[in-house]
């Protein structure tokens, strides 16, 4: 799998950061919801569905990415959005990604046979069922 740029990882689904250095979520051309996973917050399930589930409220507090992402989510969740998946990993997988993760070191890729549905969100919490298609 090719590593590439955060926005070149989002091109590849039609999708533009509003801003590079902040932004983890996006709606493409094809009105897709595009988010920047986090590798170690996927979990594989026995039937080929990669299951990701994260909270808004580990982020920062007013972190314009984090406000920008709960907004994509609400619109994805009210119409039914697909979801593709941008895969963040880690160069250090012990750092901790809670709070301001921007400065850590990080590598992204893409999974564009992946297709995710949001199962759950509660304006914090989400969780996102990710399959083959």
């Amino acid at each position: 799998m090719p590593r590439l740029k955060l926005s070149e990882a989002f091109a590849t689904y039609g999708a533009t950061l509003t801003n590079v250095q902040w932004a983890v979520s996006a709606i493409s051309d094809d009105d897709s919801l595009v988010l920047s996973c986090w590798q170690h917050r996927l979990t594989p399930k026995p039937d080929g569905v990669e299951r990701y589930e994260d909270r808004l409220s580990r982020w920062a507090a007013n972190v314009p990415g984090k406000n920008l992402l709960k907004k994509h989510l609400a619109r994805a969740t009210d119409r039914g959005l697909p979801v593709r998946m941008v895969v963040a990993t880690l160069h250090d997988p012990t750092e901790d990604t809670d709070g301001d993760a921007r400065r850590l070191r990080k590598t992204f890729s893409i999974r564009p046979s992946m297709i995710g549905r949001i199962v759950a969100f509660n304006g914090d919490e989400f969780a996102i069922e990710f399959r083959s298609a």
